[in-house]
């Protein structure tokens, strides 16, 4: 995912900082996130530096206490109906709760974070709240990153017919690119209509594609800074044949397996997430230059 927030922040001296307190054991000055009944906070934080691929990476460890969440055991000795047992005896008060977990890896240079997944996890969603409130950003937002496989398929049509993508018209436009002010009047527009989405749609007849590329990756890249994506689809002729990508579940992502001993460690999903970022790390170090007011 591609991190963007709406303010200029230094993320790498913000995370450098948070860093530094760590290890000094200074938590006192690192911000708690409660929503509702849940209370997400940073566990841990790693700085690796990877000299091979001149880039910084730092790995989190959130976590969040959800005191609401009842814990439910299974007893495997009985039959498929019966299986579900009542919780064991926990000194449960408004203090504890069901604990669960995420590990990040963020590229602070090129704002990029790599989320793990799985089923006893922190939602994206609260992520980006936790991020938001972390490095202490007024607005905040995840852009998802094409793969690989979609550039291509765009480059491999022999004919481009239609660019369709929506998105959120915000309601200031500092952060937009000021050379792109056909948008600008677009959101100015939709702005003045109380309306929520801009959704445009160019049909043509390109066997250049680069104009097109271009356009993508200035839609979902780091040099947009604009509002979310909703919805990006490009469609084509190949070899005769209608095609079309929906470039928005066309996601940058891997998928590989974990190695570990006798039990999955913390530290075996951050050597996975670092080894998952290096796989992909040539697309993004092409598709995501440095900013200067990152470094």
């Amino acid at each position: 995912m591609f991190l963007g927030a709406k303010n200029k922040i230094n993320i790498n001296q913000k995370l450098n900082n948070i860093f530094v307190n760590y290890k000094n054991r200074n938590y006192n000055n690192v911000n708690v996130l409660n929503i509702n009944d849940m209370q997400i906070y940073l566990a841990g934080i790693k700085y690796e530096d990877l000299p091979n691929y001149n880039v910084p990476l730092y790995l989190l460890n959130i976590e969040c206490i959800d005191r609401d969440s009842k814990i439910v055991y299974g007893d495997i000795s009985k039959d498929f109906a019966h299986r579900r047992v009542e919780p064991s005896n926990i000194n449960k008060n408004n203090n504890t709760g069901s604990m669960i977990s995420s590990q990040i890896a963020i590229d602070p240079l090129r704002q990029i974070v790599a989320i793990t997944r799985g089923n006893n996890s922190i939602s994206q969603q609260n992520i980006k709240r936790f991020l938001k409130n972390l490095l202490e950003t007024n607005a905040m937002s995840f852009n998802l990153i094409l793969n690989r496989k979609a550039m291509k398929d765009i480059a491999n049509y022999d004919l481009v017919t239609k660019l369709d993508y929506s998105i959120a018209s915000p309601s200031n436009f500092e952060n937009i690119d000021e050379q792109d002010e056909d948008l600008i009047n677009q959101f100015k527009y939709a702005n003045n209509l109380q309306s929520d989405f801009v959704t445009t749609t160019f049909r043509t007849h390109l066997s250049n594609k680069d104009s097109i590329l271009e356009k993508v990756s200035g839609l979902l890249g780091i040099h947009s800074k604009k509002a979310k994506v909703r919805k990006l689809n490009v469609s084509g002729m190949k070899d005769g044949k209608e095609d079309s990508i929906d470039l928005i579940k066309n996601s940058l992502y891997y998928n590989g397996s974990i190695h570990y001993d006798d039990s999955i460690e913390i530290e075996d999903i951050f050597n996975l997430l670092i080894y998952s970022f290096q796989q992909n790390y040539d697309f993004i170090q092409k598709s995501y230059l440095i900013e200067n007011n990152l470094d």
